[in-house]
């Protein structure tokens, strides 16, 4: 992705090294940071957060000086308001600035608006910001800077494959780090570190890696995303509910698709990845004898496990375009709002230029 000819646009650059890292490498680079009535107004300017000049990220050790001022230039741009000229980019990225922006819904636009906006079909965006290790349910939303929680990137995540992108799995690894149990505080001692304090949240650094989807649909000018918002995210789990024994295709409004799904197409919804998951709700009275009907196809041979709640209920050795998975479940185990993980053996891209890696392709799910 990083080499001679190739264009990359960052956004709030600081003092940041990659421009000249990618220069030397023969890529072109647009840095950008934001105007600097903006900058001086949030004090980036005193603390070296924000760049008015390509004197700002010329490092030499990295690269000849005049290899950079070929190579990079510099323009201003606000992240809430993309100038539609910021176009036609084989990748873009951001590290740590979009929790800036104002709320965590502004945050979550600017990184739609930098696929969509800026990135060839194919292009490939990495932008980082912060993760609340304390809480999935508070946490700050509004202000010079917000703390995502595992739901918002989550959110963040299914939004841009709905709208037909590409988005590597979003994957919070597990402590096994001397580092991991370190936690700096204020003042920030600037040593090596994995997690700090931010008010009283714990928080770490996460990224998101999202490639702009052939198979989007950004010709209907509609790029501004209604998130579920605040009072929407503290409320996640009230899925629009259904009956038992009601046929649930691929496109129903009460199923949510979560992560590993690519956009639906005419008749079904690819899986994106080694594994998906989607949720469903059943009403308060319903009865269900447990049995999960699932009707789906396969890119060639697949062992398909699914799991309902955390209960296994099996893996299936698959291969066709027109299958039925019978499965049996506890009832007991129902809640009020479902989970379904399903994990794919071997998701692999299929022949022409599709980029996708696929497995599985979901058609209808019926639960009596």
């Amino acid at each position: 992705m990083v080499r001679k000819g190739c264009k990359g646009l960052v956004f709030g650059v600081g003092s940041e090294r990659l421009p000249a890292v990618f220069a030397s490498l023969g890529a072109e680079v647009l840095a950008t940071d934001a105007p600097i009535e903006i900058g001086q107004e949030k004090g980036w300017k005193d603390t070296g957060q924000h760049a008015s000049a390509l004197s700002s990220i010329r490092y030499t050790d990295i690269v000849d000086a005049d290899i950079f001022d070929r190579k990079v230039s510099y323009d201003t741009c606000d992240m809430n308001d993309i100038l539609p000229e910021l176009s036609g980019f084989d990748f873009n990225w951001s590290s740590c600035c979009f929790e800036h922006l104002g709320s965590l819904d502004a945050g979550m636009q600017f990184v739609v608006n930098a696929v969509e906006k800026t990135l060839r079909e194919g292009g490939v965006a990495v932008h980082t910001t912060e993760l609340n290790l304390s809480s999935d349910e508070e946490t700050l939303e509004e202000g010079d800077t917000v703390i995502y929680r595992r739901r918002d990137i989550e959110e963040l995540v299914r939004v841009l494959c709905d709208r037909g992108h590409l988005v590597k799995p979003f994957v919070i690894a597990p402590d096994s780090h001397y580092y991991d149990f370190y936690v700096d505080v204020p003042p920030y001692t600037h040593n090596p570190h994995l997690k700090l304090l931010l008010g009283k949240y714990v928080t770490t650094s996460v990224g998101l890696v999202v490639q702009r989807g052939p198979y989007a649909d950004l010709n209907s000018g509609q790029s501004q995303v209604v998130f579920d918002g605040v009072q929407g995210r503290r409320n996640r789990n009230l899925v629009q509910r259904c009956s038992a024994g009601e046929s649930l295709p691929f496109d129903s409004v009460k199923l949510c698709f979560e992560n590993g799904w690519s956009a639906p197409e005419s008749n079904w919804r690819w899986s994106i990845g080694k594994e998906s998951t989607l949720r469903f709700s059943l009403g308060e009275n319903e009865i269900c004898s447990g049995n999960m009907r699932i009707s789906c196809g396969t890119l060639g041979e697949q062992d398909v496990a699914v799991n309902l709640n955390g209960m296994a209920l099996g893996s299936l050795s698959l291969s066709g375009t027109d299958l039925e998975m019978c499965l049996r479940f506890d009832p007991g185990c129902i809640e009020r709002v479902n989970t379904v993980l399903f994990v794919y053996s071997n998701p692999r891209q299929p022949s022409g230029d599709d980029p996708r890696e696929l497995a599985f392709c979901f058609k209808e799910l019926l639960v009596t």
